[in-house]
């Protein structure tokens, strides 16, 4: 948010905190003519993919219902990509145009549930394991609607194939469950040390160049 900011393609107008009870607090409204960018912050860290995707979805319908909103582009990080996909399949007033989903566990996180070279894919990118939270995304994929999904990933090259938290094939099983959407769909991987999973959105140049370019058309990154 602050590097779309700072490059004057778009403006911080909204704050939603979701308190652990998941009551929603609305703050920092304004008006701007730039487009908006709306931050939401889930301040129980550890509350899980179905809560995140619930209380958005619920932050959707809020959206629609307080300011009109009627479409949006939608920015995930780890479990915040999950949810950004998975309320795309919840029935939901505003309709999802872009989607940029960044580091996200479809299918298992590293030493948790998942590890490391446990699962392949095939060609499909259909995982030859398959965890409860993958399941429910496969049994709701007919319900998605977005336009586009860039699914971001990093790999650290430590030869785990991971970035140290997400192995590269749980956020590339996302492909399999998208397989039959009408939204276009591609990958991105990202490399090196600042490719470690909470390093991915924090001041990334290559992923603050890529963001911005798939958002806002942002050309800057051309000229280097």
């Amino acid at each position: 948010m602050q590097s779309a900011s700072n490059a004057g393609l778009a403006s911080h107008t909204l704050t939603v905190t979701v308190r652990p009870d998941g009551e929603l607090v609305f703050s920092q409204e304004m008006t701007s003519d730039l487009p908006a960018m709306i931050q939401v912050v889930f301040q129980n860290n550890i509350a899980g993919e179905r809560a995140y995707t619930r209380w958005l979805h619920q932050i959707y319908a809020a959206l629609y219902q307080r300011y009109g909103y009627r479409q949006l582009n939608a920015v995930g990080h780890s479990m915040g990509a999950y949810a950004v996909v998975a309320a795309a399949m919840l029935n939901s007033p505003i309709k999802t145009n872009k989607m940029l989903a960044i580091a996200g566990p479809y299918n298992g996180i590293l030493h948790w549930d998942d590890e490391v070279h446990e699962v392949s894919l095939n060609k499909q990118q259909k995982p030859d394991v398959m965890r409860p939270e993958y399941k429910w995304l496969l049994a709701h994929a007919k319900n998605f609607k977005a336009n586009s999904v860039l699914n971001l990933y990093g790999d650290v090259e430590d030869g785990s194939d991971s970035d140290t938290v997400v192995a590269a094939n749980s956020a590339l099983s996302l492909g399999y469950v998208l397989r039959d959407s009408h939204a276009t769909y591609r990958t991105e991987r990202v490399l090196g040390p600042h490719a470690q999973h909470s390093l991915l959105h924090i001041h990334n140049r290559q992923v603050t160049d890529i963001m911005l370019h798939y958002l806002f058309g942002w050309k800057g990154w051309q000229h280097k």
